[in-house]
């Protein structure tokens, strides 16, 4: 198994609008993107300074219609998240400890996640809205980083960035 197999297999489940599964499979990409470049720390560390670094891609592709380099929302209906004093999070620490845990440790997301077509994100209605493009947020980011260029996919994924519309092929390395 390589990342490019995660990548592909998360590729496929996101094409058929299973979006959990898709999820799981490039958050594990991400774990493993994150030691292979050399991110220093336990699980948690890596995967969340990982994000922190790559969210400008992450955003772009995976929030389109937002550019920004981080993201730092209000949370209130995600029980167990340690906000700030103003009750502000990270979306580092969202995509972490309530989508990537809940995959992988119960093979399951938050009840209280929604994931929706648009970009539209935090809390609203006891749900906090994701946009199910976050998929190819995390995608886009593992494929285009450097550690990776060893790396290779089976067949040709054609991708459109959200934000200029501009369509490029998807491939390691570039």
């Amino acid at each position: 198994m390589s990342i490019g197999n995660f990548i592909e297999a998360s590729l496929h489940h996101y094409n058929h609008k299973q979006y959990d599964i898709a999820l799981a499979l490039a958050s594990s990409a991400i774990d493993a993107t994150a030691t292979k470049c050399g991110y220093i720390g336990n699980n948690n560390t890596k995967y969340k300074d990982y994000l922190r670094h790559n969210m400008k891609t992450i955003i772009t592709f995976g929030f389109p219609g937002i550019s920004a380099s981080g993201i730092k929302i209000k949370c209130h209906n995600i029980k167990g998240l340690k906000t700030d004093k103003e009750g502000m999070i990270d979306i580092e620490n969202i995509i972490y400890h309530t989508i990537r845990c809940g995959l992988i440790h119960q093979c399951d997301i938050s009840q209280e996640i929604e994931f929706t077509e648009q970009t539209i994100i935090g809390d609203f209605n006891q749900k906090f809205k994701v946009p199910k493009n976050l998929v190819l947020g995390l995608i886009v980011s593992v494929v285009q980083s450097k550690c990776n260029q060893d790396e290779y996919l089976t067949q040709t994924y054609n991708i459109t960035n959200p934000f200029s519309q501009e369509k490029f092929i998807l491939q390691f390395g570039k």
